[in-house]
């Protein structure tokens, strides 16, 4: 008697969370249908926010420009002397850029030994 009793409880409780689900996905397609116009605008942004993505992900042709790994960044390095971090942040400035702060310093620093 009490597994009949719970067969049919658990039963309800499957048909109450179906109708949920149901409802649930119903009004998900109906909100969506009403955001056609914006959803629109969002898959352009995230078009366009790709494409900078990649062009920022392309560094200036030579020698010492790199991009890290797993990253956009774009990095140059100088090998002619070692420098301070703010003769570091000086030369940047001279040659136009900022003094990076990776994003992963330990993969970038593995991908510098093991390139330079």
């Amino acid at each position: 008697e009490f597994q009949i009793s719970h067969d049919a409880t658990v039963k309800k409780i499957q048909k109450t969370h179906d109708t949920s689900i149901k409802e649930l996905i119903e009004s998900i397609k109906r909100e969506t249908q009403s955001m056609k116009g914006p959803m629109n605008q969002i898959t352009s942004i995230d078009a366009s926010v790709k494409k900078i993505q990649e062009t920022m992900g392309r560094c200036p042709e030579g020698e010492r420009s790199f991009t890290s790994p797993g990253s956009f960044q774009c990095f140059r390095i100088f090998l002619d002397r070692p420098r301070t971090w703010e003769e570091a942040n000086l030369k940047c400035k001279a040659e136009g850029m900022v003094l990076p702060k990776p994003f992963n310093a330990v993969v970038l620093r593995k991908y510098l030994m093991e390139r330079f």
